[in-house]
């Protein structure tokens, strides 16, 4: 009998694959970071992976829930939804598989998430583990910091969110365990006397730094390497110097070599008029950024003398326009208003950012004079609080800590103090002491002495001289230190 002529070389058939009939995994959602301005397309495929790292093994079986939650992320999006929910989403379910896959339970079952947000869960867990009452650095390395329990009704809602989203009927699941109920803690506001020097002190950094900006920009000027700014620092003024150029010491992880110079003069303008923005509105965080051009000034019928301007942000999460009034009432800070805030900020805004309508108001430079597409406000404010000298009152709690540095540092010691995730997702203390050279012990050193000096006084203590002096203790054990000044 002949052979079949598949036969003729081989007793198996060999398979051709097709690669035109291979459809690639698209897990994306749109995401943003804090720090952003624009929202961004994230890739999530590496939720596919055992604990969330693409290094480890791939689990086909999440592949359909992946593209119900990449869907219908954008579907909300595509709703008018904010993209900062879905990063709020996307994180709590992040944590969640890697929980989950710690303990080797599938997360995508009604099992997983019981044993993360059940009665004897996870959660339950953290939330016994939480000590507000104590700091970071009073902390042994290894300890659990925990979570209040408002944190837990934030996480276990997003979850359930992300799970829901994903295919799976977690509302239900829901009943099967008793609430999360946290009392809402808000955020102790500044006193009086603490948000006149801020707002004093941010005022006259904005309103020295703006008008120099606009004019180089607009009659074409050499922009000088530094710009003098006279600050009232509590009784006497202190002249301080704010370099202009954008040009940084390295180009950060960019992919087009671009980053952001903070303490440049153009950038810290711009961190001052988002506190002033906030103070000015009572507007939220994400509201004041999303400010966006143009604005207008309105003038009294009644009163001529009387101009109000209306800023109008959207509030993605309530679908709706939120608005401000300013008027050019002073706020006495130097006979300062809103009104002249608004235009002196629109014009610095449009000068060096184009403008153009529906552009943010407020935004950083790049070293490449771009707008960059974050404002990242934790190294803004770095750089306000050093030349601004803008000291927390209860800064004198710290000093133990300061002090533990110094002896430390004075031992050619550096005790490396931070936050950690464990393999459980549990944020953790970190705190070692290893030794270091010579040359980081002494400015490791300088650094906490500068802290411990500046607890005992407001004034602003760089370029000090030696010798110090100080008094002798009085009736109540306190002395005096005098500080030689340059």
């Amino acid at each position: 009998m002949a052979k079949s002529p598949l036969a003729k070389n081989s007793k198996t058939v060999k398979h051709v694959r097709n690669s035109k009939n291979v459809v690639p995994l698209h897990l994306t959602i749109p995401y943003m970071q804090l720090i952003n301005i624009k929202a961004t397309e994230f890739d999530i495929s590496h939720l596919l992976h055992l604990a969330a790292n693409s290094n480890n093994v791939k689990i086909d079986s999440r592949i359909p829930f992946l593209r119900n939650f990449c869907k219908k992320a954008y579907q909300y999006v595509d709703n008018g939804r904010s993209t900062q929910t879905i990063t709020a989403t996307y994180d709590a379910l992040r944590a969640f598989i890697v929980f989950c896959d710690a303990v080797g339970v599938d997360p995508f079952s009604e099992a997983g998430y019981l044993k993360y947000a059940g009665n004897d869960g996870e959660l339950r867990h953290r939330i016994k583990m939480y000590r507000p009452s104590k700091r970071l650095w009073e902390m042994d390395h290894g300890d659990e910091l925990g979570i209040n329990e408002t944190s837990a009704v934030n996480m276990t809602s997003s979850l359930r969110t992300a799970l829901l989203w994903s295919g799976l009927p977690a509302d239900t699941w829901a009943t099967h365990h008793r609430g999360f109920s946290g009392e809402m803690t808000p955020y102790k506001g500044y006193s009086d006397a603490e948000e006149e020097v801020l707002v004093a002190r941010l005022s006259k950094l904005f309103f020295i730094l703006a008008p120099q900006l606009i004019a180089e920009k607009k009659e074409n000027l050499v922009m000088p390497d530094e710009l003098p700014v006279v600050i009232d620092l509590g009784g006497h003024l202190e002249i301080i110097s704010i370099k202009t150029s954008l040009k940084t010491q390295n180009h950060g992880l960019s992919k087009t070599g671009s980053s952001v110079k903070h303490s440049a003069a153009f950038n810290m303008a711009m961190g001052a008029a988002y506190h002033l923005m906030c103070f000015f509105t009572s507007l939220n965080d994400s509201d004041v950024k999303s400010i966006a051009h143009p604005i207008t000034i309105h003038t009294d019928e009644r009163d001529k003398s009387l101009q109000v301007a209306k800023v109008s942000s959207f509030k993605s999460r309530a679908n709706k326009e939120v608005d401000a009034i300013l008027t050019n009432q002073s706020f006495d800070v130097d006979k300062r208003d809103g009104v002249k805030f608004i235009k002196t900020l629109e014009t610095l805004s449009a000068l060096y950012g184009g403008g153009e309508k529906g552009a943010e108001l407020l935004f950083t430079l790049n070293n490449q004079g771009e707008e960059s597409n974050s404002l990242n406000l934790n190294e803004l404010n770095k750089h306000l609080m050093v030349e601004l000298n803008l000291l927390s009152p209860t800064r004198a709690s710290c000093q133990p800590w300061f002090k533990e540095l110094f002896y430390s540092y004075r031992n050619q010691h550096v005790i490396e103090l931070k936050k950690e995730m464990n393999t459980l997702g549990r944020t953790v203390v970190s705190k070692v002491t290893r030794p270091c050279s010579k040359t980081n012990a002494t400015l490791g050193a300088t650094t906490a002495a500068y802290c411990i000096l500046s607890c005992y006084t407001d004034l602003a203590i760089k370029g000090i001289l030696l010798p110090l002096s100080y008094s002798d203790k009085d009736a109540d054990g306190n002395i005096c230190n005098g500080l030689m000044k340059l």
